[in-house]
């Protein structure tokens, strides 16, 4: 069983090193689907100490307590009565957790990812792309072959190739993340999305471009960057900290204004914040945010124009503020809320 320890631990090399090839990814599900969980466990635990180094202690540990306590609450759902909590949810929960966390910091695909982890879904090497995905609700963390490290909002999609870093920085970003990107003079990292590029050599930024809403936001928290917008009137903005540049779908147009970077990240600290946003876009967020959908009997009323603060993470909380402000009745039927504003 050595030569395949030696084996996994080779081809785990590999991929952090950006060497791997998809043949060699393919070798690797099937060395982990053949080794026991002894094995596995034993080498995933030596690349996580590799990776937890000192400049990153914060990070590591605050993803040690987020993973632990996600596991904890998976394998306390499934506990059976009978079972010794000393002796074997203990030993479960701490053996998986290792595995787990050093999966998703090293992004390996979706052989255990998707079957021990809520948030983090990492798949489809698909012409030798990495792709991550987060779950329906909350946030989700990714550290990238190059050291940067993306927060992904719920619903977001990121995607890079399996060369990252070797000829360019370049991750295509479906959804909304925040971005701290290391600084490397000859080496650019450049976020794409439909409608426009982020161009960056390191810096802190967040980016708003889920598909499905009619605007596409970058606010610089520090550092500098470039966006370039695409289509026929392509336009240039040189960004600088506490500025955004917001790209409107429907007519093509871009404009450079100041922001608040409290609130350009309060999605981070899982506060609700909506400044002059139609309430249609009110309603899309809390359903990303909570997994459900709404569906309205009146979509005049959805132009209308809202302004406010949540750091209640309760959607019950939120929908009655709301019906204060909007006179609304509304029902909650499993997964969908049904929003009545013609009062019967």
């Amino acid at each position: 069983m050595e030569n395949q320890t030696d084996n996994l631990n080779d081809l785990l090399i590999k991929y952090s090193e950006g060497t791997m090839s998809s043949d060699d990814y393919e070798h690797l599900l099937d060395v982990l689907n053949h080794s026991s969980d002894e094995d596995v466990f034993n080498v995933l635990g030596m690349h996580w100490d590799s990776f937890s180094c000192d400049e990153n202690k914060d990070f590591y540990h605050e993803k040690r307590v987020q993973l632990y306590e996600s596991l904890s609450r998976k394998i306390h759902r499934h506990k059976r009565p009978e079972e010794n909590k000393s002796t074997v949810e203990t030993f479960v929960i701490w053996k998986w957790f290792w595995i787990a966390a050093s999966f998703v910091l090293l992004a390996i695909g979706s052989w255990f990812v998707s079957n021990y982890m809520d948030n983090v879904r990492a798949s489809d090497w698909d012409g030798q792309n990495v792709v991550v995905q987060s779950g329906t609700i909350g946030n989700s963390s990714v550290l990238l072959p190059d050291g940067s490290k993306v927060t992904l909002n719920a619903k977001s999609r990121l995607s890079y190739g399996a060369d990252f870093g070797k000829n360019g920085r370049r991750v295509l970003l479906d959804g909304q993340g925040f971005f701290e990107v290391l600084h490397h003079d000859d080496n650019k990292f450049v976020v794409e999305t439909k409608f426009m590029d982020i161009t960056v050599y390191g810096t802190v930024f967040n980016v708003y471009a889920y598909e499905d809403n009619g605007i596409v936001e970058m606010s610089l928290l520090d550092g500098n960057v470039r966006v370039e917008t695409k289509g026929a009137s392509s336009q240039c903005f040189n960004v600088q900290p506490s500025e955004k540049v917001t790209y409107n779908k429907a007519t093509g147009e871009a404009f450079l204004e100041p922001t608040d970077n409290v609130l350009e990240t309060a999605w981070m600290k899982d506060y609700l914040v909506f400044r002059e946003e139609k309430l249609g876009t009110v309603f899309s967020k809390l359903e990303r945010r909570f997994g459900i959908m709404i569906k309205v009997d009146d979509n005049e009323m959805l132009s209308d124009v809202y302004t406010g603060t949540f750091d209640d993470e309760r959607l019950g909380s939120i929908m009655k503020v709301l019906q204060m402000h909007y006179k609304f009745r509304y029902e909650f039927e499993g997964d969908t809320v049904y929003v009545y504003f013609n009062r019967k």
